[in-house]
Formats: C-alpha cells, structure tokens, sequence
C-alpha cells in the first residue's frame, strides 16, 4: 500500500508524481532533498523503482532557469551513464512545482557498509577494487568524476553479487553550481563525504584521481578492518599512515594502495583505468581475482576494435523482493580462454597416439575428480565478490593431483609449445598449469581504447580546473605548442562524452565525441569533435583533433 499520505509536500495518491509515479517509502534525505521507492504505474505490475526528489536552494526566476538548465545537462550524463550494468539506469526525469525528480532502477542488495568492519582476505580485497576501478573506468572515459564514493553509495547486488555504483551527485551538483552562480563565485563547490575526500576535493578541486582515493581508502578499510577516521596523515608529509595496520599483507597490494592514496593528486593514478591496469599487473596470485569487466549496453563484445557506444538504454526487469544471500568467501575461480587453448589443440593434432590416448586419460580423470567448486567459472557475467566472514583464507596453489596431471600431459606432448599461465575450464584441449612453474606472460606495450579515452577526458578535466600545463602535457610534443589556454579561459567548464571509436591499430585510436562548452552565466554549446591518439615513449598522448561541427548552439 502507498504511504504517501505520511510525507509532508508530496501529491495525493490520486495524483502520482509526473502521472506515473506512486511513492512507497523513503530511502533517505539530505539537505539538497529525499529519495524514495515508488511504483511505476506505467508498467505492467507496477515495478518499484527510486524517485530522487530535488529541491534547488533558488530565490528567483532566473536562478530557476539556471537550475533548470543544469538538471537537464545532469540528467543527459546519468542516462549514459546508465548503459553500464553496474550503474543504475536512468528512467526518467522530470519537474513539477518547481521541484525537480529522477526516476531510476532499483537495486536490490545491501549497501557495502553491512560489509566493513573485519579485514577481508587479500583476494577479497583484489575483486572488489578490480569491480569498483571497471565501472570508473567507464564514468571517467565519460569525463565525469563522481566526487562521492563511499560506503553507502556501493551496492552488492543480490542477483549476481556485483558491485553497484549509486549517487552520482545530480542532486547536489545541480544545487552546488545553482548557489554558486548566484554568489558569484566561479569555483566548483566542495562535494563529497569526510573521510573519502582527497584535499583538492575538500578545496572544491576535485580530479578524476580524487575518486582514485576514495577507492583507495575502500581498499584499505576492506584490507584493515579500520576505517578512514582511524587513518591519520604523517605531520611532515601529509601521506597517510596505515601500513602497519596490514603487516601480513603481499608488499605489491600495498604499493597500489598506497599509490592510490598519495596526498598530492598529480603523483596518484591519474584514471581509474590507469589504476585498473597496475592492479591487473599484481603477481597471479592476487590478478587473478580481478574480475572481467561487463560490456556496457551498446557495446560489442571486444573481440574486434573496441567502440564506446552510449546512449541506448537497456531492457528494465521487474525486481522481486529475494533475500540477499547469506555470504560466502569467493572460491578459487576458472575462466576460459580460447587465446591460451588453440596451441594447446594445435600441438595436441601433431602429437602422436600416445599423445592423444594421454589426453584422453586425463580427461576422464578431469571429470571423475572434479567438484561442483572447481567447476564453476568466472565470466563478464557474475565473478560474483563475495562477502567477508570467518571462515579459513582460501588457498592458491594447485591440488597435487592437478599438479600431477598437468606433468603427465607435458611428458606425452614434448612436441607441443609451451602455454602461458591461465585459468582453464572443463574443455578437454586445456591443460592446467602449475603456478610455480609456469612462464611469465609478457608485458606489451599497446594502446587500450581506455587508456585513450582517459587521455582525451583528463585534458578536459585539466582544462576545467584551469591547470594549463598538466593540459598541454596530454598532448604530443609537436601538438602541445599549439594549445592555447587563452581560448579555454572563457569557459567555466568542457567536458567531453559519448566517444566512439572510429578507427583502432596497435599504437593509435581515433574517436569521435561531443564536447560541452559551459559559459559562466550556464549556458551551454556543444561540438562534435575528433581525436587520434598514440603512443609516444609508452604514453598515450593527443597527437591530432579538429572541430567537426556544432551539435547545440548557444
């Protein structure tokens, strides 16, 4: 039954919120307005979904005006945002009695917080930064810094124990920017939680790695157990002491972390992306736990070049109200890969008899031994982060008998090429290499559309703070003169969104996106702009860009 009749300022059952919306209950409040569960009306079965209601902080038509502007600008990022599975999608927003209101989807879960509070295991550690780092590799590549990660604002996903990421701020962004106008002042205005907040964030700076310590400082209370109250700052450095706080764990897990958590933003990670890459390059033992990313909605599989493509929305579930399950210390988990068994089935075609009949053997043995846990992969789908408890660390090292297999197989193929460390599936080509002995995979130096589209969004974020060195330097040498500050002066703010990629090789990328020019007074232009970028001494950097047209002008 709705409860609507409780709640002070809210519209009579009879009149659902934008003809659609039937609130339930609140969820929260703030100073910048509420959040509640409500029903789709809409919709077949009425699915709950939230409702954030906005009450901007203006006292007159024009502020309101700007106010208005600035929400429909908000509302434009969350939606694309929204392509992302783990980032709820946006369903609607809309303005009644002056008084602004986001629909978006619920998730059903429990916030992080229920988690924190007693160490977790390094590999519990491991996955939950590689999940969180992915979906801000995606916000970044989109030029927008969420500014408030915290505790509260993650959710554990009941259906597949993801990671979800909430509260992008609108609200208070939108307010923020609102009081700022009217006041005159042209910086942005500090948003964020204590404790979470890096010291350009608390200036009303922030950068993209000032979400790189929030997730740095998730990192050490999960490792810990202490949270970031109990984190104090060396008096003559400013750098957070904390390390002796986790005196048992692996030295490169601690490098990261502390890498995270730097005091001057310009020696952290610059993007979450860049973050990402220095976890997944952890000793196996620990990479290994680093989940797979989740294509976004749009998005094709990265089988070929790789193409952000945002904007389309994806097909909305009804939830159900299912208990969260009850939680578990992840498993040692398998995922196949096609790139490590083709050599494997290649040698096994050129092997002899006896060669075959070995492999034959093993794979009654594979399925005679094996067990439910041993069985179950990891995919894009769910590498399921599980919650800490009291039960024995988990091991890494192989079973003896899986030892045993794998030295029986390499004696009856001598002629097959050695394959690199990988975790296999039941496929009976794959061989299961010790950890011990297997090669090193090596490092290559190629260009991610990641870390290309974090190039091109840290210009703008540079840009936007005014930083005109750290901006020319995301350019190539011959390109970098040609920068001039003098142009961008006259902007509050550029961002850029919505990059697609046009044109991949090994060593450059070429994206089309859409940049917004925002002037002090709100208003706002935006082009369609092209970039190539390369790799110049191992570094992505800006070696082209030219206008390509006016999208909205001012």
């Amino acid at each position: 039954m709705a409860m609507t009749a409780s709640f002070p300022n809210l519209p009579p059952e009879s009149r659902p919120l934008g003809g659609r919306y039937r609130l339930v209950q609140p969820l929260g409040s703030g100073g910048f307005g509420q959040t509640f569960s409500a029903q789709d009306l809409h919709l077949p079965g009425h699915p709950l979904c939230v409702v954030k209601q906005l009450k901007p902080q203006v006292t007159s038509t024009e502020e309101l005006q700007t106010a208005r502007r600035l929400f429909d600008t908000e509302a434009q990022t969350l939606y694309k945002l929204g392509a992302h599975p783990q980032i709820p999608g946006l369903l609607a927003h809309f303005e009644e009695g002056q008084e602004f209101y986001l629909a978006q989807e619920l998730i059903e879960g429990h916030s992080l917080a229920e988690e924190l509070g007693t160490p977790w295991t390094e590999a519990q550690v491991v996955a939950f930064l590689g999940d969180l780092l992915g979906i801000l590799a995606f916000v970044h590549s989109h030029g927008v810094i969420h500014r408030d990660i915290k505790p509260s604002n993650l959710i554990r996903r009941a259906s597949d124990r993801r990671i979800v990421l909430i509260d992008f701020g609108a609200v208070k962004q939108v307010s923020a920017q609102a009081t700022a106008l009217r006041s005159g002042h042209s910086h942005t205005i500090s948003i964020g939680t204590q404790g979470y907040m890096p010291s350009e964030q608390v200036a009303g700076r922030p950068q993209f790695s000032s979400d790189i310590y929030a997730v740095g400082i998730l990192g050490i209370q999960a490792l810990t157990g202490y949270p970031p109250t109990e984190l104090h700052p060396d008096p003559h450095s400013g750098e957070l002491e904390w390390q002796h706080y986790a005196p048992q764990a692996h030295p490169a897990l601690l490098d990261v972390l502390e890498m995270m958590v730097r005091y001057d933003f310009r020696t952290r990670y610059t993007t979450a992306a860049e973050a990402l890459a220095a976890l997944r390059k952890l000793p196996p033992a620990l990479s290994r736990y680093v989940p797979s990313a989740p294509v976004p909605q749009g998005q094709a599989p990265r089988t070929t070049a790789a193409t952000v493509a945002v904007g389309r929305r994806r097909e909305r579930t009804q939830l159900t109200a299912a208990q969260v399950p009850a939680a578990q210390v992840p498993r040692r988990r398998r995922e196949p890969s096609s790139a490590n068994w083709l050599p494997l089935a290649a040698g096994a075609l050129a092997a002899s008899v006896v060669a075959i009949a070995a492999l034959l053997g093993w794979q009654a043995w594979r399925s005679a031994s094996s067990t439910p846990e041993d069985e179950t992969p990891v995919g894009a789908e769910s590498p399921a982060v599980e919650a800490p408890t009291d039960a024995e660390p988990i091991t890494v090292e192989p079973e003896p008998e899986e030892t045993a297999a794998a030295a029986e197989q390499a004696e009856a193929e001598p002629e097959s090429p050695a394959a690199p460390e990988s975790d296999v599936d039941d496929a009976p080509e794959m061989v299961v290499e010790p950890e011990d002995t297997a090669a090193p995979e090596p490092e290559t130096s190629e260009l991610t559309p990641e870390a290309a589209q974090a190039t091109v969004a840290t210009l703008y974020n540079h840009v936007s703070n005014q930083a005109w060195d750290a901006a020319r330097s995301q350019f190539s040498t011959s390109l970098a003169p040609q920068f001039d500050p003098g142009f961008f002066a006259q902007f509050d703010r550029v961002s850029v969104e919505n990059l697609r990629v046009t044109s991949q090789t090994a060593d450059s990328i070429e994206f089309v996106g859409e940049n917004t020019y925002v002037y002090p007074d709100g208003s706002t232009q935006r082009e369609q702009r092209s970039f190539t970028v390369q790799l110049q001494d191992e570094q992505p950097r800006i070696v082209g860009s030219s206008f390509g047209g006016v999208l909205k002008s001012r």
